[in-house]
């Protein structure tokens, strides 16, 4: 983004994704230099807290201080960097026991974050898979499901987008109870 000013020193960068409304957990601050010259910037929100998903839409504020007659920010261009997201691909373990079923969801070369919060859906063969229950991995990528009644079971992750990259489904292998 190229930014100048006479009096903002920061501005503040907003995102929204899916369609939601603009939120301060979705914003970072930028410290712009006042003094009145063209200045670029590069927000990389990759890192973010909060940022997670495809933005769709983006608001810039610089923040002008003071009261001083002239006073003003203006914005002469803002450029999105796409980068391609890198894909992490994950590995699921499933063992069964009489009402549970636990597991790990690991990350085989990439971000911890790919295991972390992700949703684990217990799936039972009866013509096709169809779907028992679900749990949401912990911050180690731990998940506990309870469940009732035998046959032959797996639990599958489905592809998800993080601030690091393209976190790959993964299925565990099939288990018997």
């Amino acid at each position: 983004m190229a930014l100048h000013g006479t009096s903002a020193d920061r501005a503040e960068a907003f995102w929204a994704v899916d369609g939601r409304g603009f939120s301060g957990s979705q914003r970072v601050a930028i410290a712009v230099v006042p003094d009145g010259a063209f200045h670029t910037y590069r927000i990389p929100l990759a890192g973010a807290a909060g940022y997670t998903g495809a933005i769709t839409r983006f608001r810039l504020d610089p923040i002008v201080t003071g009261e001083a007659p002239g006073a003003s920010a203006e914005i002469d261009a803002i450029t999105p960097i796409v980068q391609p997201l890198i894909p992490m691909a994950r590995t699921v373990t499933l063992t069964l026991t009489k009402k549970l079923a636990r597991g790990l969801i690991t990350v085989n070369d990439g971000d911890p974050a790919c295991a972390q919060k992700v949703p684990a859906v217990l799936e039972r063969r009866s013509r096709g898979w169809r779907r028992v229950a679900s749990g949401v991995t912990d911050s180690a990528g731990r998940f506990r499901i309870r469940f009732r009644g035998g046959g032959v079971y797996r639990v599958r992750a489905s592809e998800t987008l993080r601030a690091a990259g393209r976190c790959l489904a993964a299925v565990s292998p099939v288990r018997r109870r």
